[in-house]
């Protein structure tokens, strides 16, 4: 949302607005003369401005709030402030914040214009300077205090327990703390890309024409959406761990669902070439949660098509077993090698393989599977060879 703009007439400064606005960047744009003429609800957020304020009608009067009530007493902004008024010059800096926090800020000149233009970028980062995340406090070790008792095999016993016991949480909370850098560098790595391509929009602008703009654009719009499915991912697993997510059993019809799976994936099969060939018959009949159902399925269709050689096929079977329904999706792709197999349902473990065509992947999709059909009381396996494809096994509780 645009909180203030004015004598903007320029299409292609109107389209970088509107990209910039759809994350969360705090920008500013100022003349010649010092006037701030367009802002973004980010910047108000991330510098503590409120919405009513006119420190964002000057630049003086926004450089004077920042040393102010904003950054460190420590810092000296003057060499950012220089630039005010300078329009040849592209300029980068990190500036601490009170407390414990830091910001970047980008500024480019913005040429081809009926006006001389500045454009300001400000990002929040705080936790890269820091060293990433990483889970507050560590597991106290358990201290056993000898006092005068009888050591006798029991006790001895309980010992040994609460020090397995210990030592089995600190490994947990390793794996977590692990999991979670491995995740903070799979969100920084798509806003790297944004933020790539931004410099060299900003630097070339006058220079590009409509072709290229749009290309830039696209390659804007498919790091939003790795970080996007990314992100979904995350907030399906954090809901999980906090016990938010209740399990809803009921009879699901699997030859149903996988139908919609494969209907909603179509174009991505057709872009491969991909045939499906089901097996389903419509009497497997489970007792799970449906929508947790859906996200399995989605997501082991949705890693057969990524690992999925351009023309091959994807086949999806089911049987009922001894109180399950057991259901397979088998592709013929690239499988996977010792090692990577190793590491797979395991927290803390990166994963990172790109499909047969560079397409992305965490690795997480696959532990929400794990958590998700294990909530229904269901099992989840593989097997896989390298060069000859991977198949993953579902085996949920059968309706009665």
């Amino acid at each position: 949302m645009a909180i203030n703009s004015k004598n903007i007439d320029n299409s292609h400064l109107e389209t970088l607005f509107t990209l910039l606005n759809s994350f969360d960047v705090g920008y500013f744009v100022s003349d010649k003369s010092g006037n701030i003429i367009h802002t973004n609800s980010s910047l108000y957020n991330l510098l503590n401005i409120g919405f009513d304020s006119d420190v964002t009608s000057q630049t003086d009067k926004l450089f004077e709030h920042l040393k102010e009530n904003f950054l460190s007493g420590l810092v000296n902004i003057e060499p950012v402030e220089k630039l005010k008024s300078e329009f040849t010059r592209n300029f980068s800096t990190v500036l601490p914040v009170k407390g414990s926090g830091f910001i970047k800020v980008v500024t480019y000149p913005l040429s081809g214009l009926s006006q001389e233009l500045r454009l300001w970028a400000f990002f929040d980062i705080s936790e890269k300077v820091r060293g990433g995340l990483s889970l507050p406090g560590n597991l106290p070790a358990i201290k056993i205090e000898q006092k005068e008792v009888q050591k006798d095999t029991a006790e001895e016993e309980n010992v040994e327990k609460l020090i397995e016991e210990n030592k089995e949480l600190k490994e947990e909370l390793n794996a977590k703390d692990k999991f979670i850098s491995v995740i903070a560098h799979d969100l920084k790595s798509p806003f790297q890309g944004l933020l790539g391509i931004f410099d060299i929009i900003s630097e070339t602008f006058d220079e590009l024409n409509p072709e290229e703009l749009r290309r830039y654009l696209g390659y804007a719009k498919s790091s939003v959406k790795n970080l996007y499915n990314l992100v979904d991912e995350l907030l399906n697993w954090s809901r999980l761990l906090l016990g938010q997510v209740k399990v809803n059993p009921a009879k699901i019809n699997v030859a149903e669902v996988f139908n919609n799976i494969i209907e909603l994936n179509k174009h991505a099969l057709n872009n491969k070439n991909l045939t499906v060939i089901n097996y389903l018959s419509d009497n497997l009949i489970a007792y799970a949660d449906e929508n947790m159902a859906h996200t399995v399925f989605r997501n082991l269709l949705s890693n057969a098509i990524k690992f999925s050689r351009r023309g091959g096929a994807i086949i999806i079977n089911g049987k009922r077993t001894n109180g399950s329904i057991e259901i397979s999706v088998s592709d013929q792709g690239i499988g996977m090698d010792k090692e990577t197999q190793e590491k797979l349902f395991k927290l803390g473990e990166q994963v990172n393989m790109l499909g047969t065509e560079n397409e992305p992947g965490s690795g997480l999709g696959l532990l929400l599977c794990k958590e998700m059909v294990e909530l229904n009381n269901g099992k989840i396996w593989f097997e896989s060879e390298v060069d000859k494809g991977t198949t993953f096994y579902v085996s949920l509780p059968k309706a009665e």
